[in-house]
């Protein structure tokens, strides 16, 4: 009786899994128009038709809807020096919504003039509420990747890191990515000769994401410069960017499996 009822939930297991496959086979289907493009981090308007991440700040957290999916962090610029408990029991609410996705952008940046030593503050914390609440982290990080790659070893994190407008060099993209973290490019791939079109080439495809941000730019126009930089078919860049998707939110995938 026992063996039975094993055997019964392998195959249950078994069969939905089969269900998922199925599923995203079908989402994945040569053409790829079934699916969307994944816009992983911008500020612009709410586009039913993109698989969009919207960014907001806390102060703009009463603009969250029923549709669409957002991420809600405190960015080092706007730092309040003085109010970190009330930022942290704000924030810690506020990422309960089921549509807010992910904890950002924050992270450190030397070229800003908040203290360096509050923004590390700022970021430790948004890094615990990142596991608690298992939300991955939109990474804003300007001239800190020595600490940003010290601060994910110390702090063994599980939840997945996407930093936000990468701009660096081959070596650094190799280092990040192989610490397990994601990188995004957006705007930077007009330019032909910019450190970001050349880095690209070098970037495993399960490891990329691609953005709007601020720019008024629609997200197709970065993913045809984005195939284009790095030589692979648009068709192909688009399920694989919609894969890490779902890789990296995956009540995403489970939903799709019901």
């Amino acid at each position: 009786m026992f063996e039975t009822k094993i055997n019964i939930f392998n195959v249950s297991s078994l069969i939905n899994s089969f269900n998922f496959i199925l599923k995203f086979c079908i989402l994945v289907k040569n053409d790829s128009e079934a699916l969307k493009y994944v816009d992983i981090h911008t500020h612009g308007n709410w586009n039913a038709e993109i698989l969009q991440i919207k960014n907001l700040a806390l102060s703009e957290a009463n603009t969250i809807s029923e549709n669409g999916f957002y991420s809600l962090g405190i960015h080092p610029w706007y730092i309040l020096e003085t109010d970190f408990q009330s930022e942290e029991r704000k924030l810690a609410n506020l990422i309960t919504h089921k549509n807010c996705l992910a904890i950002g952008e924050c992270g450190l940046d030397k070229i800003c003039n908040i203290d360096f030593s509050n923004q590390m503050r700022f970021f430790e914390m948004q890094i615990q509420l990142s596991e608690k609440h298992e939300k991955p982290l939109i990474l804003h990080i300007v001239k800190a990747f020595n600490e940003l790659m010290a601060i994910r070893k110390k702090s063994k994190a599980q939840q997945a890191w996407i930093v936000h407008g990468f701009g660096g060099s081959i070596e650094l993209a190799r280092q990040l990515t192989g610490m397990g973290l994601y990188l995004s490019f957006g705007q930077q791939l007009k330019n032909e000769f910019s450190k970001a079109s050349k880095t690209i080439k070098s970037i495993p495809l399960n490891k990329l994401f691609l953005e709007t941000d601020t720019w008024e730019v629609f997200i197709e126009e970065i993913y045809h410069l984005a195939a284009l930089r790095i030589g692979v078919e648009e068709g192909e860049l688009k399920k694989q960017l919609f894969s890490n998707f779902l890789e990296v939110f995956p009540d995403q995938k489970r939903k799709l499996m019901s």
